[in-house]
């Protein structure tokens, strides 16, 4: 699916939730709120169950479909009525030219987690982000039971297909690791 910048203008005016399909990658919808886009990436505000879930940016290119219907109108004034989209960051100076681009502002303390969702098994990184160039990443990261890994690790950016920040999962570990 081809989404013009108009159409992608028209959903972050509205300010409402929406339902991507990203066939290739995932049978599961992302559900978001529309942010910002560039050429090539769009900026979601995550949703989860009706839980802000942190910011989401993933490629044009892997969207199938991305749709507003009725529910998603629906659950948008729920949350509305919860006063949750009021914490929705609807502005912000987003740099989002490409995923190294928008690496390359996360401050040294936060935590980020990218993915290479089509490689075979899917690749998932977690950590602080060391450097960015045009052709990587290099990533410093952890364990599932917070080890730091010995050596920085380099992600190919032309493989990345999706980066999140301040997700509730990223939190526990910035908490974590704040308190040890």
């Amino acid at each position: 699916m081809s989404l013009s910048n108009s159409e992608l203008d028209q959903l972050i005016l509205a300010r409402t939730l929406v339902s991507i399909q990203r066939e290739a990658i995932d049978s599961n919808k992302v559900r978001g709120i529309p942010l910002a886009y560039s050429q090539e990436l769009l900026l979601l505000q995550y949703v989860f169950d009706f839980h802000l879930d942190g910011l989401l940016l993933i490629r044009r290119a892997d969207i199938a479909s991305l749709k507003t219907g009725d529910t998603d109108r629906f659950q948008t004034s729920l949350m509305n009525d919860a006063n949750l989209l009021d914490r929705v960051p609807f502005t912000g100076d987003w740099a989002i030219e490409s995923f190294r681009v928008f690496l390359s502002v996360l401050t040294p303390k936060q935590f980020a987690i990218v993915e290479d969702e089509l490689s075979d098994p899917p690749e998932f990184y977690i950590g602080r982000v060391i450097s960015t160039d045009r052709k990587t990443i290099e990533i410093h990261e952890f364990s599932g039971v917070a080890k730091w890994a010995e050596n920085v690790t380099e992600i190919d950016a032309s493989k990345i297909t999706c980066v999140q920040v301040g997700t509730n999962y990223i939190k526990f570990y910035e908490d974590y690791f704040r308190k040890t």
